[in-house]
């Protein structure tokens, strides 16, 4: 157990051991750090007490904030997974939260430990088993769908970032967004381009929905061709389901062609469709695909930005690891606004 596992169990122990009343021989065991998500820490371990005489073991994960820029509220990804539990949607069970800094100097979720695979973004899901592909592409496009035909309101999901505007002016105000990052970082000419272009050609959107923000291979949990859980809900939000199904079908994210991992896009956003009953604007999907390789430049700019301040080291270990990314990002922009005409 590393140095940072050491200290992670200590203040473990003391959390639990004020939240467990009434339990005894509280101890942790199998503490170890996963390699899942780089935005947060993950810490796997099984927690053992006892209680009314009887012995008591959960397998559990820890998932706290990490130290890069774009971290979000705790205590709302707590409420959404606990909201989702009976809807259908495979989510983990969540048991505690901690908002603040707390013990663990970052806030933090303790949930369920699920067992399954985790496929790499960039990555193909069953790349020799047509047959497992086939059936956990029909899964992830019928689970989108449900989340999507959620009632929200209904639901009592109306803490999430719920917009403060019309959803018709939902894309105008994720434009502003990319002006005001391009006036902050001063981008490559191309992307001037992009955000321009973005701005001459914004889609109305028809409905907001519930939406998981981050919907690809890498924040789901498989296993034999089955989802057993989507994961990773922090950037969970009410939105637009083209914006999400575009991002599902991102160009820089598909591997050999496969929209999240697994089916080719068209006939991901044709699945998709016919579960959600109603038409996808082709435009539109191209507009927010567009608006998505932007808003990744930007974010891969920022993780350098951020990483100047903390000296030579640390900006040149950023650098090497972000610019292929931007480059490859610039190169599909600029074949895009290529395909409409745009120079």
């Amino acid at each position: 157990m590393s140095t940072a596992e050491s200290a992670t169990g200590k203040r473990l122990l003391e959390f639990f051991r004020s939240e467990l009343a009434g339990a005894a021989d509280i101890s942790l065991s199998g503490l170890s750090a996963d390699t899942h998500g780089l935005s947060r820490d993950h810490f796997i371990f099984d927690l053992n007490w006892t209680e009314s005489g009887s012995p008591h073991r959960r397998e559990l994960i820890l998932i706290r904030d990490g130290d890069r820029p774009g971290q979000t509220d705790r205590s709302s990804e707590f409420r959404l997974l606990r909201a989702l539990e009976g809807t259908g949607i495979p989510v983990p069970k969540v048991f505690w939260c901690e908002a603040t800094a707390g013990l663990l100097e970052r806030p933090f979720i303790v949930m369920e430990r699920v067992s399954g695979v985790v496929t790499p973004s960039l990555s193909e899901a069953y790349p020799e088993d047509p047959s497992s592909r086939q059936t956990l592409a029909a899964q992830l496009a019928e689970i989108l769908v449900a989340l999507h035909g959620l009632d929200w309101q209904a639901t009592g999901l109306d803490f999430l970032r719920v917009p403060g505007y019309a959803p018709e002016d939902h894309a105008s105000q994720r434009v502003g967004e990319l002006e005001g990052l391009a006036l902050f970082l001063n981008p490559p000419a191309v992307l001037k381009r992009a955000v321009e272009w973005c701005r001459a050609r914004v889609p109305r959107t028809e409905r907001l929905v519930v939406c998981h923000g981050d919907y690809k291979m890498d924040n789901v949990m498989h296993a034999d061709g089955r989802v057993v859980a989507i994961l990773d809900w922090e950037r969970a939000r009410i939105g637009d389901p083209v914006e999400e199904l575009a991002y599902a079908t991102l160009p820089y994210l598909l591997s050999t062609g496969a929209a999240v991992g697994v089916l080719d896009p068209e006939a991901f956003v044709r699945r998709y469709a016919e579960g959600i009953g109603f038409a996808i604007d082709p435009e539109a999907l191209f507009f927010w695909q567009v608006v998505h390789h932007a808003l990744y430049v930007f974010y891969f700019t920022l993780l350098i930005e951020g990483a100047r301040q903390q000296g030579v080291e640390a900006l040149e270990r950023e650098e090497a690891a972000q610019r292929p990314r931007i480059a490859w990002l610039l190169d599909l922009i600029e074949a895009q606004l290529a395909s409409q005409g745009a120079n």
